[in-house]
């Protein structure tokens, strides 16, 4: 593989990483807007740079990395009907993915690099 491939693989992972985050906060933004009772029964997950605006607490920290094991592999039923959130839950899909399938290719760069 040519200097500038490893290169270009070496910037994409993690441009994918920060494009994965703000794709995350627009989600957790959008549920917020469309969904606020589901959000407040979700105890109120924070994004990982968006907050709402009266704040956001530890409980919310908590709250996204449970909300975060139930919406990373697929679509809740109960967000189905809204076609906003599920059209912002499937960019983030779409982004974290990517950023895995590109991490996992620098991860085997290296290492075929280190069996030389």
């Amino acid at each position: 593989m040519s200097e500038v491939a490893k290169m270009l693989f070496t910037i994409a992972a993690p441009a994918a990483a920060l494009i994965s985050f703000v794709a995350y906060d627009r989600f957790v933004k959008r549920f917020a807007e469309e969904l606020p009772e589901i959000w407040r029964l979700k105890n109120c997950p924070l994004g990982f740079l968006w907050r709402p605006v009266e704040g956001g607490s530890w409980k919310g920290h908590q709250a996204r990395q449970t909300f975060l094991a139930e919406v990373s592999f697929g679509v809740p039923k109960w967000m189905r009907a809204h076609p906003g959130v599920v059209k912002a839950l499937r960019f983030y899909h779409v982004t974290y993915w990517s950023f895995l399938i590109l991490s996992l290719l620098i991860l085997l760069l290296i290492m075929s690099r280190s069996l030389r």
